[in-house]
C-alpha cells in the first residue's frame, strides 16, 4: 500500500492526504458519538432495570411478609397444635388438599398457593400437597422439605427443588406448643414457573425469565417469553449472562440486568441460587441516536466531497510547479541541460517565490548551471581524474601505489614547424592530431593523462596492459601516416615503461591535477624523447611481460638523463607487433 502511495504523483498525494483527512476527522468524530450514545444508552437501561427490580423486591417482599404472617397464624393456631399432636395423618391430608383447594382461586391471584405441607421435626412430611395431580401420594410424602435454618424457630422464606424437578418458593413457619416446643413445620409454597415470570414481568414492565445452576449446567425455570427464555438459556451455555453487556439476539440488541434475590439479615434466603434476569430491547432506545448517526453519516460523506474538492484546490499550485520540476529533472539526467532556461521563462513567479517551492526551483536552476559548467570542464579531465573525484567523495584515499604502463607520445620537430605557421593552424593541426592519439588510446582500453602541448601522456592497467599500449601505439603512427601521409607537424615518437608509479591529487589547494609520479614515468618520457619518427621504443620491464606477444627489435642501451646506467630499449614497429 505504501509502495503505490509512494509511486502516485505529488498532486494525488495532496488530495488523498487533505480528503482522508477530512474524512477521518469525520469519521472519528460518527464512532465517538456511537460509542458515546450506546454506553449512554446501556447505562440509562441499566438503571431503568436496576430500579425496575428494587421495586419489585420491595414489593414482592412485602408481598412475602404477608404470607409470612398468615402462615404463623395458622401454624400457631389450636386447631393445628392439635392436629400436629395428633400425628393423623388422613385428617392431615384432608386438611391441606382443603386448604390448597380454597387458596387456588383467590380474589387476587398473587395470593394463590402452589404446595401446602406440614412436615414433622424429622423431616418426614405428616401431609403434603400440590395443585397439580393427587396429594398425599407417596411421592409426595418421601420429600425432604428444607428445615429452618434458624434455631430461634422464627418463620423464613426459602426456595426448594423436588425431585420431580418443581422449583418452589416456600414460607415456611414453625408450629409450637404452648411451652414453646418445635412440632412440625408449615409450609406454603409458590412454584418457580413460567407463570410466576409473567407476575414479574407484570411488576417491572421487564421482559423476565428465571433460572438457576443445576451443577454445572443452567436451568430454565421460567420465561415470561419461553421463546425469549430459551435463547437466553443459549447465551448462558456458551458464554455466561454478563448484566450491563448488551447481548445481540435474532430480533436486535437486548440489555440484561442479571440478579439474585436474598437478604441473609431478615427471613429471605436463597439455597437454591435462584437468579432473575430483566431483559429490555434496546432498539427503541437508539432510535434518536440513529437518526443521528445517519446525519453525520450523510455529514462524512459531505466533508470527504469537500475533501476532494480542497484537495484539487490546494494541491494545483504546489504540485504543478514542482511536476515540472520532476519533469526537468528528467529531462535534465538524458542531457537536456537547457530545459532550466525553458523552466524559467514559463513560471518566472512561480520560480521567484519564496516558499519552498520556490527554493527549490532556484536550487535546481543553479544546479543546472552548474552541472553546465561541469559538463563543459569534464573534457579537460580524464577518467582516471573522474573514478579519483568519486572515490574521494566516497571517503576514499587520495592517493596510492599502482602497477602501470605509462605511454607518451610526442609530435617530432613541432617547434619548428609552428614557428612557420599560424598559430590557428598550429591548433587546428594539432587538435586532429591529439584526437587520433586519444581515441586510440580510448579503443584498447588505456586512460589519457594529460596533454602537455604536443605531447599525450597515458596509462594502461589491468590485464595486457603492456600489449595493449604498444597496439595504441602502433595505431597512432599508422591512423596519423594514413591521415596525413608524413605531413609536418604529424609525426610521433612513442616511448612505453612498465612500473610501479605513485597516483593521486598533486598541487595546491587552489589548483590541483590527479596525475602519476615516479622513475617509471621518468623512462617513459625519456624513451619518447629518444624515440624517431614512427618510432615506439620499450624498456626491457615491457618486453619482459609482453613475451612471446610480440615481436621486438633489441636495440643497443642508450644514456638516458636521470639514469646512471644506459637503459636496454627495444622496438617496437608497426609491422613486427600488430599481429603479436
Amino acid at each position: 500500500m505504501f509502495r503505490r502511495f509512494d509511486d502516485m504523483s505529488i498532486r494525488n498525494k495532496l488530495i488523498v492526504i487533505v480528503a482522508g483527512t477530512v474524512a477521518m476527522l469525520t469519521m472519528l468524530v460518527l464512532f465517538s458519538v456511537a460509542i458515546s450514545a450506546r454506553q449512554q444508552v446501556n447505562e440509562d437501561v441499566q438503571h431503568e432495570l436496576e430500579a425496575a427490580l428494587n421495586a419489585f423486591v420491595i414489593t414482592e417482599g412485602e408481598h412475602l411478609h404477608e404470607h409470612v404472617v398468615e402462615s404463623q397464624v395458622i401454624a400457631r393456631s389450636e386447631f393445628m397444635v392439635d392436629l400436629v399432636t395428633a400425628r393423623k395423618s388422613q385428617a392431615a391430608c384432608v386438611w391441606v388438599v382443603d386448604f390448597l383447594g380454597g387458596k387456588r382461586d383467590p380474589i387476587n391471584p398473587e395470593d394463590a398457593f402452589d404446595l401446602v405441607a406440614i412436615v414433622l421435626p424429622t423431616g418426614k412430611p405428616l401431609a403434603a400437597a400440590r395443585n397439580r395431580g393427587p396429594s398425599c401420594t407417596d411421592k409426595e410424602m418421601k420429600w425432604r422439605f428444607p428445615s429452618l435454618s434458624n434455631d430461634a424457630h422464627r418463620s423464613e422464606v426459602t426456595n426448594w427443588e423436588s425431585t420431580g424437578g418443581g422449583f418452589y418458593e416456600l414460607v415456611e413457619s414453625p408450629v409450637l406448643d404452648s411451652e414453646g416446643r418445635h412440632l412440625a413445620t408449615l409450609i406454603v409454597g409458590f412454584e418457580v414457573s413460567d407463570g410466576f415470570a409473567r407476575h414479574i414481568k407484570d411488576h417491572t414492565r421487564q421482559e423476565t425469565f428465571l433460572w438457576h445452576r443445576d451443577g454445572t449446567k443452567p436451568h430454565l425455570l421460567g420465561a415470561s417469553d419461553p421463546d425469549f427464555g430459551k435463547l437466553l438459556v443459549t447465551k448462558e451455555e456458551s458464554g455466561g449472562i454478563q448484566s450491563a453487556v448488551p447481548w445481540s439476539g435474532t430480533s436486535g440488541k437486548y440489555s440484561i440486568l442479571n440478579a439474585t434475590i436474598e437478604d441473609k439479615m431478615d427471613i429471605v434466603h436463597n439455597p437454591q441460587g435462584l437468579q432473575i434476569a430483566l431483559v429490555q430491547p434496546l432498539e427503541e432506545k437508539y432510535f434518536p441516536f440513529r437518526r443521528l448517526e445517519y446525519s453525520l453519516l450523510l455529514l462524512a460523506c459531505f466533508a470527504l466531497v469537500l475533501g476532494l474538492i480542497l484537495g484539487v484546490a490546494v494541491s494545483r499550485p504546489i504540485a504543478r510547479p514542482l511536476a515540472s520540476l520532476a519533469a526537468a529533472a528528467e529531462r535534465v539526467t538524458e542531457g537536456q541541460l537547457d530545459i532550466a532556461d525553458a523552466l524559467m521563462r514559463k513560471n518566472p513567479e512561480r520560480m521567484g517565490a519564496k516558499d519552498e517551492v520556490g527554493v527549490l526551483g532556484r536550487s535546481f536552476l543553479r544546479m543546472v548551471q552548474g552541472l553546465k559548467e561541469r559538463v563543459a570542464m569534464s573534457t579537460f579531465l580524464s577518467q582516471a581524474t573522474f573514478e579519483h573525484i568519486r572515490r574521494d567523495t566516497e571517503g576514499g584515499s587520495t592517493s596510492g601505489r599502482t602497477s602501470l604502463a605509462i605511454l607518451f607520445a610526442d609530435v617530432r620537430q613541432f617547434s619548428s614547424f609552428a614557428e612557420t605557421r599560424d598559430p590557428e593552424e598550429v591548433v587546428q593541426l594539432l587538435n586532429q592530431v591529439l584526437s587520433i592519439e586519444a581515441e586510440a588510446v580510448k579503443k584498447h582500453g588505456g586512460d589519457i593523462d594529460k596533454f602537455v602541448g604536443d605531447e599525450v601522456i597515458a596509462w594502461f592497467s589491468g590485464p595486457d596492459r603492456c600489449r595493449r599500449a604498444v597496439l595504441a601505439g602502433n595505431e597512432m603512427i599508422a591512423n596519423l601516416q594514413a591521415r596525413f601521409n608524413g605531413q609536418p607537424g604529424t609525426a610521433i615518437g612513442v616511448g612505453i615503461h612498465v612500473g610501479e608509479v605513485v597516483v593521486g591529487s598533486i598541487g595546491s589547494a587552489e589548483r590541483r591535477d590527479y596525475t602519476a609520479i615516479g622513475s617509471t614515468v621518468n623512462l617513459a618520457a625519456r624513451l619518447c624523447s629518444s624515440a624517431h619518427p614512427g618510432q615506439i621504443l620499450v624498456s626491457q620491464a615491457v618486453a619482459k611481460e609482453l613475451g612471446d606477444k610480440a615481436d621486438l627489435k633489441p636495440l643497443a642501451p642508450i644514456p638516458l638523463k636521470g639514469f646512471s646506467d644506459p637503459v636496454p630499449v627495444f622496438e617496437a614497429n608497426l609491422s613486427e607487433s600488430a599481429g603479436g
